[in-house]
């Protein structure tokens, strides 16, 4: 099994794989409908590369994907229970006539 955690581990999970099974990415790429190109800068960990088409080329490669989630179930389990606790508290709040001001949260998501 291999821990994929960014472009360049899947990209030379890939290349590993294609190779092992013995094509070239010639041979790769033709048979998915993809450029070789396409096949070079997945391999090369290249942040362009298209999800979808990656997942085509597993799928030919017969590779499964697993995701493996690392958070324990008491962890998954803190944002919703704080949720509920905040949503609890703007009830019990807004029956006495106060309102609490909730912070607005932001997130920038890297290209």
């Amino acid at each position: 099994m291999a821990l994929i955690r960014n472009t360049k581990d899947l990209g030379a999970y890939i290349r590993r794989i294609r190779r092992a099974r013995g094509f070239s990415q010639v041979e790769l790429a033709e048979l998915a409908g993809v450029g070789v190109v396409y096949v070079s800068n997945l391999e090369r960990g290249k942040d362009t590369a298209e999800i979808g088409k990656a997942l085509h080329l597993l799928q030919l490669l017969s590779v499964d994907l697993e995701a493996t989630d690392r958070q324990s179930a008491s962890e998954a389990e803190a944002p919703r229970q704080i949720h509920q606790a905040r949503s609890e508290e703007a009830d019990s709040s807004e029956s006495n006539g106060i309102t609490l001001a909730r912070p607005r949260l932001s997130r920038s998501i890297a290209p």
